[in-house]
């Protein structure tokens, strides 16, 4: 499986989590969602995103061992994904089924 409809899956997927509501968008919320008692299951991370906002969450995940996974896109792209109108350099699933669904797209579409 290419790259690309690998991404393009898992944006679709993360754009189905915010409709369902399990999703919560933005660095800064993403980040007070990790210091809670329910943490998120899984963080994505656009790989274009500001090195500030990388290392915050990088940082918050391996400190509160939460995975996360960095996508090839920008954060207008990952924004665009679960229908924000401006950029999105962080998305946290909350949903175990929907992070699980997501790390076996991510997975899949690595090229071995």
């Amino acid at each position: 499986m290419s790259t690309e409809s690998g991404l393009q899956g898992i944006l679709r997927t993360l754009g189905l989590a915010k409709r369902a509501g399990k999703l919560i968008c933005g660095v800064p919320l993403v980040c007070d969602s990790l210091r809670k008692k329910d943490k998120p299951v899984l963080t994505v991370l656009a790989g274009k995103a500001s090195d500030n906002s990388q290392k915050r969450i990088s940082d918050k995940c391996a400190y509160y061992d939460v995975k996360l996974l960095v996508l090839p896109c920008s954060p207008e792209e990952l924004g665009h994904a679960v229908g924000s109108s401006g950029s999105v350099a962080a998305l946290a699933l909350i949903d175990a089924g929907l992070a699980s669904l997501v790390r076996s797209q991510f997975e899949k579409s690595i090229e071995p």
